[in-house]
């Protein structure tokens, strides 16, 4: 998905978890999390090009386009997600959590149904049973597709 759709999305769930809890600080957790998770992008590209980058341009050439790299997307793990909603749950956490764990969920599911991926991707366990490779993430022919651009 775009970062536009994520803030979009970010703020529908937010106002729902508002309206549900009136906590304003768990709504804001919530907005955040549901967009600050893609920061793993910025850790793939830095380990990749040994130098910060924030444009998205270099992000998205980056995720969609370049071959080489890997992708670690530490955040983008269902593993983790079900460790950190665990620990909402039985640790009895305030609305914050709560809402962190919203908003990482519905990112993590919107990225899901959004992204054209390999089904295993979003599970730890599969990217590094495949040495985090990125051919292992799309579908085959993705990189012969170069004329894709979401920031036209």
């Amino acid at each position: 998905m775009t970062p536009t759709s994520h803030m979009i999305a970010s703020a529908v769930t937010s106002a729902a978890f508002a309206a549900a809890t009136h906590s304003w600080e768990g709504t804001l957790a919530c907005f955040l999390s549901g967009i600050l998770i893609d920061i793993d992008h910025h850790f793939d590209l830095w380990i990749h090009r040994k130098k910060i980058l924030f444009q998205l341009k270099h992000i998205y050439d980056f995720c969609e386009k370049e071959k080489n790299g890997k992708f670690y997307l530490v955040f983008h793990s269902y593993e983790l997600l079900a460790i950190f909603w665990m620990g909402v749950i039985f640790l009895h956490l305030n609305n914050i959590w709560w809402g962190m764990a919203v908003g990482l969920s519905v990112h993590l599911l919107l990225d899901q149904i959004g992204n054209n991926l390999k089904p295993g991707t979003y599970f730890l366990w599969y990217r590094i049973k495949n040495n985090f490779s990125k051919e292992s993430v799309f579908p085959a022919g993705h990189f012969q597709r170069t004329n894709r651009n979401i920031f036209r």
